[in-house]
């Protein structure tokens, strides 16, 4: 069994419900022993303003979601933030083995923090080309 190629068609599929359905997904994968458990986080793709106002909870004044990072050999990308767990609020996807990590939000601002200016940077760079092509 190909996990690899398993879940490159899994988030290919996705990606046509994500369009079809204006939705966000993310797929996460879990393994245990001989066994891959795939499971899938939706939601809505215009969920920009819950997340900036979560963020900014955080102590971010930029919405950190969707922001990649690099932590070692690995690179990570937020995926959510719960403002109810005690330490790890920061919940990461790893692009390596796409499963899910948790950082404490001190240690995410140290890491992430040129990151996070990049992300926001292109961010707002492919949105004025955007608004220029309409």
């Amino acid at each position: 069994m190909n996990n690899r190629k398993i879940l490159e068609s899994i988030e290919q599929k996705m990606k046509e419900i994500e369009e079809e359905f204006d939705v966000k997904v993310d797929v996460i994968s879990q393994l245990s022993g001989i066994t891959t458990t795939y499971s899938l986080e939706v939601k809505p793709a215009d969920n920009y303003s819950n997340e900036l106002r979560l963020s900014k909870r955080m102590g971010f004044d930029k919405n950190i979601i969707g922001v990649e990072f690099k932590h070692g050999r690995n690179t990570f990308r937020v995926i959510g933030i719960d403002p109810k767990k005690r330490k790890y609020k920061i919940t990461t996807k790893n692009l390596t083995d796409n499963k899910l990590t948790g950082f404490p939000v001190d240690f995410f601002k140290k890491l992430a923090e040129k990151e996070i200016k990049m992300f926001h940077r292109d961010h707002i760079i492919k949105s004025v080309l955007n608004d220029k092509n309409k």
